[in-house]
């Protein structure tokens, strides 16, 4: 199975946004329909470095194509945890294969998950997404169920 070109996921993705904000960061690759789309604005990353207001709404969705691996680590990290936590709801990272710095655990690490794979202008691309709806589960032990329970006190010396 071939991975099909990074425009076509984007453009994917930003389809199923619906009418929400996206934000663009870096040479990310659209066709002509998207190019115009008023959903759609382009983002600088000293912009996205600065600290910024809470009370600022986030996009539905930032797309990051070509933007990691033109940064320092510590750097990309501080970029990917602002869109995370403060900016966007969703987010798709492209970075090259190849790349080390950007590998799985890496990602992993800042709370995004692997998505595919996708081709580029230069090669192949690793795709990592996350979301924000998606990212932790409750627990089931986190429940009033486990918690307090009158019924047990007096047997049970915790």
């Amino acid at each position: 199975m071939s991975a099909r070109p990074i425009e076509q996921v984007v453009a994917d993705v930003i389809a199923q946004t619906g009418k929400g904000r996206v934000l663009l960061l870096g040479p990310v690759p659209v066709d002509d329909a998207l190019a115009g789309d008023a959903r759609c604005e382009r983002a600088r990353i000293e912009d996205l470095l600065k600290p910024t207001a809470t009370d600022e709404p986030r996009a539905d969705l930032a797309v990051l194509v070509g933007v990691l691996e033109t940064l320092a680590p510590d750097e990309g990290a501080r970029l990917l945890g602002s869109l995370r936590d403060l900016r966007a709801r969703r987010l798709l990272v492209a970075v090259p294969a190849h790349d080390a710095r950007w590998g799985l655990d890496a990602m992993l690490a800042l709370g995004l998950e692997a998505a595919g794979h996708a081709t580029g202008g230069d090669g192949p691309l690793a795709l990592y997404t996350f979301d924000i709806d998606r990212y932790k589960r409750t627990p089931d032990w986190l429940n009033a169920r486990n918690w307090a329970n009158p019924e047990l006190w007096g047997r049970h010396r915790w």
